[in-house]
């Protein structure tokens, strides 16, 4: 596989975890808010915490990326990624 071919898979790969994770919070979100009998403002805080989350993270990320091994930033990024969704999956 050639250097080109490697990188599309790799960028393709890492978007489509993010889709994924995405949508899998943003489907379990609801659910957390409605087991845990969270009030409309609750509700609110926890969408608005995930927001946060994502907006605050990017910037680091995207200066990280620029300044150092591209490869480890996301290797690094994807571990952490999946270990949140696998824990968010499994609180109860």
């Amino acid at each position: 596989m050639n250097q080109e071919r490697l990188q599309f898979w790799s960028l393709y790969l890492s978007r489509f975890a993010t889709g994924f994770g995405y949508s899998t919070l943003a489907l379990l979100i609801p659910f957390y808010i409605e087991v845990l009998n969270a009030s409309d403002f609750m509700g609110g805080l926890f969408i608005t915490g995930f927001t946060l989350a994502q907006t605050i993270v990017v910037i680091p990320l995207a200066w990280a990326g620029d300044r150092s091994d591209k490869k480890k930033v996301l290797l690094g990024v994807l571990s952490v990624s999946v270990l949140a969704y696998v824990a968010f999956a499994n609180v109860q």
